[in-house]
């Protein structure tokens, strides 16, 4: 895997290029003058650096009653090849986040994986404020939020309520399983909308969406 990114002082030094092939990387400069490649590092990027500081285990999926709902959720394993990705990219993310904080990147992402609705789809298309990149720095500080959830899910004791898109493919629902399933509060509910994808209070057929979480807060009101 190739990835230029254009560092800060890009009319200068030209472009930053990183190497990667999963299990290890390498930052490079090309300059415009210049033939060839410059590592901007020394040393590889590679997964045996994070793995020390790493904890990850394969969670089998469990049964559950909720707030009087009968969920069912199987979480699915971690992939051990999808996990020493994860902790590659955190790794260069890592590295560029002090080397130059406010680069932006592409994420990647494609509007009609948000959402099956035209309507909904038109609006973000026509969004001013949409934006397909982010910062680096912001991509560490998020890695760094999910990480603080995944610590302290065992220990939410308030009420809750988990809804997800069955088709999201930005954020797998194995995902919001595992939030549940770590939840040892009983007073805990879960709704998977089938076909639906990453946003379902904007996709196709939101109003149930709407109305589960309308019962909900009066299932709340109920028991103040």
């Amino acid at each position: 895997m190739d990835i230029e990114l254009n560092p800060p002082d890009e009319a200068a030094t030209g472009r930053w290029v990183v190497v990667a092939d999963g299990s290890r990387a390498r930052i490079f400069e090309a300059h415009r003058h210049a033939p060839g490649l410059r590592p901007v590092l020394a040393y590889d990027l590679t997964v045996n650096r994070l793995r020390d500081h790493d904890r990850w285990s394969d969670r089998a999926g469990q049964t559950h009653q909720s707030a009087g709902h009968g969920v069912h959720s199987m979480a699915a394993q971690t992939d051990p090849v999808d996990h020493e990705h994860e902790l590659l990219a955190r790794e260069v993310a890592r590295v560029l986040t002090h080397v130059t904080p406010t680069l932006a990147i592409s994420l990647g992402i494609d509007a009609e994986d948000l959402t099956r609705d035209p309507a909904a789809l038109a609006a973000y298309w026509a969004d001013p404020l949409v934006t397909g990149k982010a910062t680096v720095r912001w991509g560490t500080e998020s890695l760094d939020t999910v990480q603080r959830i995944k610590d302290g899910m065992s220990g939410i004791d308030i009420p809750l309520l988990v809804v997800h898109g069955e088709a999201d493919h930005l954020n797998l629902v194995a995902g919001a399983h595992s939030l549940f399933d770590a939840v040892p509060n009983a007073d805990k509910t879960m709704r998977v909308y089938p076909g639906v994808f990453h946003e379902p209070h904007n996709d196709l057929g939101h109003e149930q969406l709407a109305t589960d979480v309308t019962e909900w807060l009066g299932h709340l009101a109920a028991e103040a």
